[in-house]
């Protein structure tokens, strides 16, 4: 079963039976990929109408020009599904095998990192280290960082088990780690990059599942329980050593909301349904606003270009789609690609995890 669930079993994603063993190294690594192109046409969709309750984005279409396939510029991996990106290299996670890898965002081989990571989810990066999550099946887990010059992994963050569930999400700030504990009331959490003691940031939060973070806050997505009590929240953090604010709802009576993105001014997530649907809110609170409707997309990511786009996947549809952040037409971009789920962005491209055929692909914005 794929990581990421489909409609009748999203929930599941609750329930990881497996303990965290020590990590390892990795084997060896297998031969550069071709480069070779992906059949893929680019199809521009009208967005179809949105929910009464949210404000109505355009809904006309114009001629799109086909734009080239996506490329493999990774291959020969087994189950990827994240990524992360700096200025030259691409991470990979891949949460079945609990697996991490990396490869030159010029495309190469796959060289392996760590493995044994058993409930691994989400991954983050910065400058000096790759940081990641691990879940024990029980509810607990740990938070853990490899630094990029080199040496054993090190857990920054032990979480102790309560109910099903465990760690997942993580955002860096420059000073901080942060998580959530997607329990039945599981908390929002931080941990200082250096290690030391890890601090409560939202207590209580109703089956939390992912996080985003602007440099001056953090914004998460509560699952709640399935039904029309899912929330999007977000905190802002006051000066070094100062309290955080008590947190604040951006959009609330959500059905069942999933992955979160942010830029400077707003937070887009997606809402699983049924009916799924791509969401936007502003930081500072109004109205959400339906981007696209009837989607079943799997992960977002989001170009921090004030006139930039919003990209998501769908391992269900074998898709990769984008919409303006100001919302009209939603454009699918490549289509037949085999469960595209993790996606990232650089200044001139996207790049997609595919978890069916083990693939990282790469197609200019």
């Amino acid at each position: 079963m794929s990581f990421f669930p489909k409609r009748a079993d999203v929930r599941a994603w609750l329930i990881v039976c497996a303990s965290v063993p020590l990590p390892l190294a990795c084997g060896s690594e297998t031969p550069k990929p071709t480069g070779k192109p992906v059949a893929s046409t680019t199809v521009p969709t009208t967005a179809p109408t949105p929910a009464a309750t949210s404000a109505a984005p355009a809904t006309s279409t114009s001629a799109t020009p086909e734009l080239p396939p996506p490329v493999v510029i990774v291959e020969g991996l087994k189950n990827p599904n994240r990524l992360a990106l700096d200025a030259t290299t691409i991470y990979i996670s891949d949460a079945r095998n609990g697996i991490l890898s990396s490869a030159p965002k010029s495309g190469g081989a796959p060289k392996p990192l760590v493995s044994a990571q058993k409930g691994l989810a989400e991954i983050a990066v910065d400058a000096t280290a790759l940081y990641w999550t691990t879940s024990d099946g029980k509810g607990g887990g740990s938070v853990m960082k490899l630094l990029h010059k080199g040496g054993a992994p090190v857990q920054l963050a032990a979480v102790k088990p309560s109910d099903l569930g465990g760690p997942t999400g993580i955002e860096v700030d420059d000073k901080n780690v942060y998580w959530v504990v997607a329990t039945k009331f599981g908390d929002v959490m931080r941990v200082a990059k250096t290690g030391g003691a890890a601090s409560v940031v939202a207590e209580k939060q109703r089956s939390p599942y992912d996080i985003a973070g602007d440099g001056h806050g953090v914004y998460w997505t509560n699952f709640g329980s399935g039904t029309s009590d899912g929330t999007v929240m977000g905190i802002t953090f006051g000066k070094p050593g100062e309290k955080p604010k008590e947190p604040v709802a951006l959009a609330t009576g959500r059905r069942t909301p999933w992955a979160i993105v942010v830029d400077a001014t707003s937070a887009y997530w997606i809402d699983k349904g049924p009916p799924g649907a791509v969401m936007k809110v502003p930081l500072a609170g109004g109205a959400p606003t339906v981007l696209a409707s009837d989607t079943k997309a799997t992960l977002l990511a989001v170009d921090p270009a004030e006139n930039g786009k919003l990209y998501w996947t769908s391992e269900e549809e074998d898709t990769l789609s984008s919409i303006a952040k100001s919302g009209g037409a939603a454009t699918v971009l490549a289509r037949g690609l085999k469960g595209p789920t993790g996606i990232a962005l650089d200044e001139t491209s996207i790049f997609v995890c595919t978890e069916g055929d083990g693939t990282v692909l790469k197609l200019a914005k």
